[in-house]
């Protein structure tokens, strides 16, 4: 038995799509969906990998690949995704350590003035050092070890800094003492020419 099924707008006949989801009212146009539609949830636990989105893991290799090649800038930016994704990776943490010590090295440990004393460079490995200890935390014990080994010199030097008894900068001469010493002198130099 075929069931007409009527407009709720005006009540007239629907008719129903090819998919049998549809009906529409032939005279007023009106459209209903006819069958509900089921959504169905999947919940899963653990890892889940999509194909052309990078994991961890390979940003992991990029990012060792890119600190061997010199690529510092990229590998360090690999590195901090990684992180952001994972904040237990040892490794990222490590990479991003090996990084900050690249640029460190490579400005001579001089901060945004130049300066480029002990204590200046003894903030810059305490900046970098905050990558080591986090990688120090999070890695297994035979990696930890390697990474304390690794960086024990900076901390022997930080250390070394601290002891030492603080030195009076010495002062420069005033640039206009100078000028004005000079000047006098050229005085004193047209004074006894003229003579």
């Amino acid at each position: 038995m075929e069931q007409n099924l009527v407009c709720a707008n005006c009540g007239g006949t629907l008719a129903v799509d090819s998919n049998g989801e549809i009906g529409t009212c032939i005279y007023c146009g009106t459209k209903r969906q006819l069958v509900e539609k089921v959504v169905t949830v999947v919940e899963h636990t653990g890892k889940v990998e999509v194909d052309g989105i990078a994991t961890a893991a390979s940003k992991l290799t990029s990012a060792y690949q890119c600190l061997q090649t010199g690529n510092v800038e990229k590998a360090n930016r690999l590195y901090k995704e990684i992180t952001e994704l994972e904040p237990q990776n040892a490794y990222a943490w490590w990479g991003r350590y090996l990084c900050e010590e690249s640029f460190a090295k490579y400005y001579g440990f001089r901060d945004k003035y130049g300066n480029s004393d002990n204590i200046t460079k003894a903030n810059q490995v305490l900046e970098i050092l905050k990558y080591a200890d986090f990688a120090i935390q999070y890695a297994e014990e035979d990696v930890r070890q390697k990474y304390i080994e690794e960086t024990q010199e900076y901390r022997n030097f930080v250390e070394m800094v601290r002891n030492q008894p603080a030195i009076p900068p010495q002062k420069k001469p005033n640039k206009n003492v100078i000028i004005g010493i000079i000047v006098a002198v050229i005085i004193l130099i047209i004074i006894a020419t003229n003579l």
